[in-house]
């Protein structure tokens, strides 16, 4: 078992050490590369506005009733059942 442990432990380091590497390479890239170069201009695929305000979320409480209970207005199908 300490033997499996320990073949571990060194795949992890080596795993770190890699990761550090590519991590300082990056660094390295962020600082070479123009901000003008950019290539994800922040378009989201939802094809929304980046910059647009985020949409409201309304709570039961806010609409009229205040119960939680959805209601149908007169006149309105309501799915063929009534009340």
């Amino acid at each position: 078992m300490g033997m499996i442990a320990g073949i571990a432990a060194i795949a992890a380091f080596i795993a770190a050490l890699v990761m550090l590497i590519l991590g300082g390479l990056g660094l390295m890239h962020a600082r070479r590369v123009s901000p003008a170069a950019e290539i994800l201009t922040g378009q989201h695929g939802n094809g929304r506005d980046a910059g647009a305000a985020p949409l409201q979320a309304t709570r039961s409480s806010d609409q009229p009733g205040g119960n939680g209970l959805v209601t149908a207005a007169p006149g309105s199908s309501d799915g063929g059942h009534s009340a």
